[in-house]
């Protein structure tokens, strides 16, 4: 015995309640439904004194074209690029096995 199906029940992504599949209501969106929009990034920024030239700046823009007038690299605020790097093997080690593969190359 074989039983198919689906299901005819779904929950709603505007109210969250279960409707019908087959009696869905006009005013809400359907689950697979997707709803684009672009990702807006605004060019506003709280006021800002640059240290460059000493203008006070409220847009992202006219910050980074004073930022290139003056010379200077805006960097991010990543705080990997703050912890010191570590060495990957000590020198005597190193130095070690050189001699190990002289040892071996040359027989010396």
């Amino acid at each position: 015995m074989r039983i198919t199906g689906s299901i005819r029940y779904r929950i709603c992504p505007d109210c969250g309640d279960m409707h019908d599949t087959r009696d869905w209501p006009d005013n809400h969106r359907r689950p697979d439904e997707v709803l684009a929009a672009p990702l807006v990034v605004s060019d506003d920024m709280p006021p800002g004194q640059h240290p460059w030239d000493m203008r006070t700046y409220d847009s992202k823009s006219g910050w980074r074209k004073a930022n290139r007038q003056g010379g200077y690299i805006e960097v991010g605020n990543d705080p990997q690029r703050l912890k010191p790097k570590k060495r990957s093997h000590d020198k005597a080690g190193v130095t070690k096995a050189i001699k190990k593969a002289k040892e071996m190359v040359f027989g010396v």
